[in-house]
């Protein structure tokens, strides 16, 4: 220990020398193995494009936007309505077709005529005098409907028609030839009377409160979904309604018994 102590200066280069000759002696073997070491870089990899199918979906979405829906079977702006139907179930109502006039259904079409008969020869044979029926269903007023008679004789004007000239015998003519107010001129008999539509009727059924209306016609009211409605006009294959609050007119022409038309 006494020699390290006075000596610990040349023991400790002793060792750096050493060290240094085993660093000289290892670096031929290094030297080999930095120049088996490839000099060419490495091959490139090939590139691979990565996938943007999303962006490119979300890119179009964005220059075609959906169209917002105001109306229609949403909550956002308009509150669900529900209702208690008569027989005690409850529905709910996403379409303006489930009540009101929208709801109609139409269960039959009725024609109304005019109709213009020859129904007999009265008095005697020097003051005959013919005897016509007159019938007219598309009357508002219902008494005005039943059929009523009217006379008249050749060149005689009446309030529906003015008889301009009959064939046959004067006391059992066979055709008779009428002019009516609107100028038509038409030929009627006993067996051929004439008709004109003048107007139509219609049934109608409304599912929501189960109720059947019958021999409506143009100028009659119908109380749907607590609304007031007026039936502005029939015509052979739809009916038109219209709101009292709002003047909007519905025009139905769901069928139901289009066989009975």
């Amino acid at each position: 220990m006494e020699f390290l102590k006075n000596h610990y200066e040349k023991v400790l280069l002793s060792v750096v020398l050493l060290a240094l000759a085993v660093v000289t002696a290892l670096l031929p073997s290094k030297a080999k193995t930095i120049e088996s070491v490839p000099t060419e870089p490495p091959a490139k990899k090939s590139f691979e494009m990565p996938d943007v199918g999303t962006n490119k979906t979300a890119i179009a979405r964005l220059e075609n936007p959906t169209p917002l829906v105001w109306d229609g079977p949403h909550n956002v702006f308009n509150p669900v309505k529900w209702k208690r139907r008569p027989n005690g179930m409850i529905e709910k109502i996403l379409s303006r077709t489930q009540e009101g006039p929208h709801a109609l259904q139409i269960l039959r079409i009725t024609p109304l005529h005019f109709i213009l008969s020859f129904d007999s020869v009265v008095g005697s044979a020097a003051n005959l005098r013919y005897q016509f029926g007159i019938t007219r269903e598309a009357e508002t007023n219902a008494s005005l409907r039943r059929k009523i008679a009217a006379y008249a004789v050749v060149g005689e004007k009446t309030d529906y028609f003015t008889l301009k000239d009959l064939k046959g015998a004067p006391e059992s003519p066979t055709e008779l030839r009428l002019e009516l107010t609107n100028g038509v001129s038409v030929n009627v008999s006993k067996e051929s009377p004439f008709r004109r539509v003048d107007g139509h009727a219609v049934d109608l059924r409304y599912p929501p409160e189960d109720k059947v209306y019958t021999d409506r016609r143009k100028g009659d009211t119908l109380i749907l979904a607590g609304e007031t409605n007026n039936i502005v006009a029939i015509f052979e294959d739809k009916v038109v309604l219209s709101a009292h609050s709002t003047g909007e007119r519905t025009t139905v022409t769901n069928i139901v018994n289009k066989a009975g038309l």
